[in-house]
């Protein structure tokens, strides 16, 4: 492998039960709410910048696989922390979302 290559973190989010969702209307919104919660933590990272300019993310259906080419591993797990903190909160707050 050459010296100048760069490894890319590689993060990947899958939505649990998603497809336990019974109508088209409650899969979009839940894959709604996941992708303003990924626009807010990633706006943490980014500050200004519009954070899909920054980072390179692709849905999978029921989640997403986002390759942080501008971040270094540990940037790339504190992203994953804080992430699944977001997450959390708001499943606890809404238990039935």
């Amino acid at each position: 492998m050459s010296d100048n290559v760069k490894d890319i973190p590689i993060v990947s989010i899958d939505m649990r039960g998603f497809s336990l969702l019974r109508n088209v209307p409650e899969q979009r919104a839940s894959l709604g709410y996941l992708d303003d919660v990924l626009f807010r933590v990633f706006k943490q990272f980014t500050g200004y910048q519009d954070p899909r300019r920054v980072f390179v993310w692709q849905s999978t259906g029921d989640g997403y696989f986002i390759a942080m080419n501008a971040s270094s591993t540990p940037v790339a797990m504190r992203f994953a922390v804080d992430l699944e903190s977001a997450l959390k909160g708001h499943n606890k707050q809404q238990p039935d979302f």
